[in-house]
């Protein structure tokens, strides 16, 4: 009997096993979408499987999984990298093949954004530098990476909401002074702004007035001198300057209350005396400083002869940049001294120097005022039937703004400057004035850098008059090497066009304008957003053409003659001015001293005033091949 049992006992199991069936394949996770902090923080989520599987998405580089295949059930670890940009999502298949039979389910991982806010970020501090607390809301960890040296934070690190104390050291000065203080969070910064009062007990007398003009022991100044000098206040305050003038250099009169960094003497000085001079600058609030005392000895003679040469501005630079005003349609009376030439050559450096980046790199220039008699008064109006013999030959072409002169004539009277070489004529701009009260200009250029600014004297007023024709083609065309940026064409700028204009840039002219519109190749792309430049952008509308052509602002000098140069042309002059004295250039050095980003109010009247439609541009430049 019991191999009978046995035996029974085998054949019921076996029954029994084979009416068991395998349990279907199971691939299932504890949730299909989730949410990880900025942070990054660990997650986990739970598979549910009974076989092999395999995580078959490339996932991106800031999503950390730590387990990507096994068998069976299993708990995953998600982990995201600090997210301090924007909110990101990635979809992640987890997938399986079971006999034949593809099996996959998705998770969708979503991480936020970092926060990174303070509850203020202008902050303003009392004198004595009294503590602020600024509160700020994060997740992550954060450090100061940079303080301005008179500011304190405490804490200087931590991690999620912390409460910040800033203070300051006691303000020595009258004058308010700013500052920042730097965060650093994962690899973003972030920046609080800090403006501390000055005390007005704590008036800082002015600095000591710096002479540049006339120069100390100079001789041959005009016996209606004119005088420059550099001077600033560390509180900020607006300085009066008077002239001390003394023939002994011990009895001193004061002439003047100036505001600006130039005066003249009304009073004739006696011809071939020596003068003392010094600069007295008063800031309002008792403090007054004087400069030392300089020497000059005035002409000998009352009228200028033929290709004398006085020099108005004299630098100190190693390698100076050197400029030359002439001019034509002046009779030898005209050329008396203090007369009609030396009072248009002095009016027009002065617009130039008024107008950044010219106000701030002066020094960098020496400046010469070459004399020219003419037979005649005014100059050849071919337009009118007008002709005259004048020492230039200029004329006025027809009845638009395009001029002529004699270039190698005025090349040869710029060469009667001491030290001015054959070099430095291909680094300078013959300023040509034209002694005729006519709205016109003309810029004669060469490749190799010199040129000749023809500029008439108009007595127009606003943008059609002689300084802004100054600015126009000397600033501007001449020595800037600077295209157009107004538009005489509403047309595409042809082809040819804009060969012809490739080639003049790769002589180093025309680099405020171009001829692609990508803001980050074209020439001015690194003042795109750059913090300061708001005005900075790609306008279609430049070198003659209303399409296929661009510049970097709305308005400046090379459209209308405002007394303003849009950041491409400033750039352009400096590059050109640092290039000339040896220094080089670098953004870093632009920037620096690129203070003034917008036209002024006096300005923006002009722009308002500005009409397209009836404006007359002055005539673009001529380049000589």
């Amino acid at each position: 009997m019991k191999p009978l049992k046995l035996a029974l006992t085998l054949c019921i199991g076996l029954c029994v096993s084979s009416c068991i069936k395998d349990p279907p394949p199971q691939l299932e996770l504890s949730s299909d979408n989730i949410t990880i902090s900025s942070n990054g923080d660990p997650f986990t989520i739970e598979i549910k499987s009974n076989i092999s599987w395999e995580i078959v998405t490339n996932l991106p580089d800031w999503l950390l999984i730590g387990t990507l295949s096994g068998q069976g059930n299993a708990t995953i670890q998600v982990q995201g990298v600090p997210n301090t940009k924007y909110s990101r999502t990635s979809d992640v298949v987890i997938s399986s093949t079971d006999k034949g039979k593809k099996l996959s389910a998705s998770l969708r991982i979503t991480q936020l954004v970092l926060n990174f806010k303070f509850d203020k970020i202008d902050i303003l501090l009392e004198e004595d530098g009294k503590s602020v607390a600024v509160t700020l809301y994060t997740e992550g960890e954060w450090s100061v990476v940079n303080c301005s040296d008179w500011c304190m934070v405490n804490p200087t690190s931590g991690t999620g909401k912390s409460t910040i104390n800033i203070s300051a050291l006691p303000n020595p000065r009258k004058k308010e002074r700013t500052g920042s203080i730097f965060f650093k969070y994962y690899d973003k910064g972030e920046s609080i702004s800090i403006t501390q009062k000055g005390n007005p007990l704590n008036n800082m007398p002015p600095e000591k007035p710096e002479l540049i003009f006339p120069a100390n022991n100079s001789i041959d100044i005009s016996t209606y001198p004119h005088f420059s000098w550099r001077c600033s206040d560390s509180d900020g305050d607006t300085l009066t300057y008077t002239i001390c003038l003394s023939n002994d250099g011990v009895n001193f009169t004061e002439y003047g209350h100036y505001t600006e960094e130039k005066g003249y003497i009304d009073n004739e000085c006696k011809t071939a005396v020596t003068y003392y001079y010094k600069i007295k600058a008063d800031d309002g609030d008792n403090g007054i400083t004087y400069s030392d005392t300089y020497s000059f000895k005035t002409l000998h003679r009352p009228v200028y002869g033929d290709g004398e040469v006085i020099t108005y501005m004299q630098s100190h630079k190693p390698k100076p940049v050197m400029l030359v005003f002439t001019g034509d349609g002046y009779i030898k009376q005209d050329c008396n001294v203090g007369g009609l030439f030396e009072s248009n050559a002095i009016e027009g450096i002065e617009a130039l120097f008024s107008v950044e980046p010219y106000k701030t790199y002066r020094d960098y220039f020496s400046v010469f005022i070459v004399f020219a008699h003419s037979l005649e008064s005014g100059a050849t109006q071919k337009d009118q039937n007008i002709f005259k013999m004048t020492a230039f030959s200029t004329a006025f072409e027809d009845k638009s703004t395009s001029m002529t002169t004699n270039t190698d004539k005025a090349f040869e009277y710029a060469r009667k400057v001491p030290g001015l070489t054959e070099y430095s004529i291909n680094n300078t701009c013959v300023f040509m004035m034209v002694n005729q009260n006519r709205y016109a200009g003309t810029c004669w250029m060469w490749p190799s850098g010199r040129s000749v600014a023809i500029c008439p004297v108009s007595q127009r007023t606003g943008t059609t008059g002689y300084e802004s024709i100054i600015l126009h083609e000397g600033g501007g065309h001449g020595f800037g090497r600077l295209h157009d940026e107004y538009v005489n064409n509403n047309t595409q700028i042809p082809s040819s066009e804009v060969a012809s204009n490739r080639a003049s840039q790769s002589a180093g002219m025309f680099l405020n304008v171009d001829f692609i519109n990508d803001p980050q190749k074209i020439l001015w792309s690194h003042f795109i957003g750059l913090t300061g430049y708001n005005r900075a952008g790609v306008f279609e509308g430049a070198a003659l053409y209303r399409y296929g052509a661009w510049r970097s602002e709305e308005t400046n000098c090379m459209i209308n003659n405002l007394k303003y140069y849009s950041v491409a042309c400033r750039e352009q002059i400096v590059k050109r001015i640092l290039t000339i004295s040896g220094e080089g250039y670098t953004l870093e050095k632009f920037l620096d001293n690129d203070w003034v980003r917008s036209p002024g109010a006096s300005t923006d009247i002009e722009t308002k005033a500005f009409d397209p439609k009836t404006f007359v541009p002055l005539a673009p430049p001529v380049v000589v091949r």
